[in-house]
């Protein structure tokens, strides 16, 4: 038998996507990467060839092209609306995995949860997820449950793991949670999808 180690690792579907999108504005017109789609020296490479400018999703004039890309990390609906205002068109490659947790957090915060995401706060996806809910908590591993504000006991929401938090284990979680919460909490997890989890902890009132 014979074994071959690969030289060069692909890409996910999201970034590949999104380098295609990317490509096909480029093509068209000067575009200015808010981000880095991936950390890849030979995508980066690719994309100068393009004439594709770098840019900075937080900083306004960052760009100096009319069309500006969001990368498959995401962004804050806030964010969004901030570009378009200030005269930018906007090419949109976020992930579709990305998108469905954005879409289950507001959902969830529609619903009065409070919004719990597991990751690392400065990570650029986990920063997009709650760009417009500055009342999330972000958890990076189990010993953090224990700040979790009062309230969330009540009802709390994870929706979403960026990285390895909590080492993939989802678990965890769930027991830290019992042994934060008073009276006996109530825990149902639900992950039914890669990115998308939901957890609901909530503490008998009264």
């Amino acid at each position: 038998m014979n074994l071959h180690f690969a030289q060069h690792h692909g890409m996910c579907f999201g970034v590949r996507d999104a380098l295609r999108a990317t490509h096909a504005a480029a093509m068209r017109e000067p575009v200015t990467m808010l981000g880095q789609l991936v950390l890849n020296l030979v995508v980066d490479a690719h994309l100068k060839t393009l004439g594709v400018s770098a840019g900075n999703l937080e900083q306004m004039d960052s760009a100096l092209t009319s069309r500006v890309v969001i990368t498959a990390h995401g962004s804050s609906d806030n964010h969004r609306a901030a570009w378009r205002a200030a005269g930018h068109e906007i090419t949109d490659t976020t992930c579709p995995l990305v998108r469905k947790a954005h879409m289950a957090l507001s959902t969830l915060v529609k619903e009065d949860y409070h919004p719990v995401v597991i990751g690392q706060k400065e990570h650029v996806e986990v920063r997009g997820l709650i760009g417009d809910f500055p009342q999330a908590s972000v958890l990076l591993n189990a010993d953090e449950i224990s700040s979790l504000p009062s309230h969330a006991w009540h009802v709390a929401s994870v929706v979403c793991r960026v990285g390895h938090a909590f080492n993939g284990d989802l678990g965890a979680l769930s027991q830290a949670a019992s042994r934060a919460s008073q009276n006996g909490a109530r825990i149902r997890l639900d992950c039914g999808s890669n990115r998308a989890c939901r957890c609901e902890c909530s503490r008998p009132r009264g």
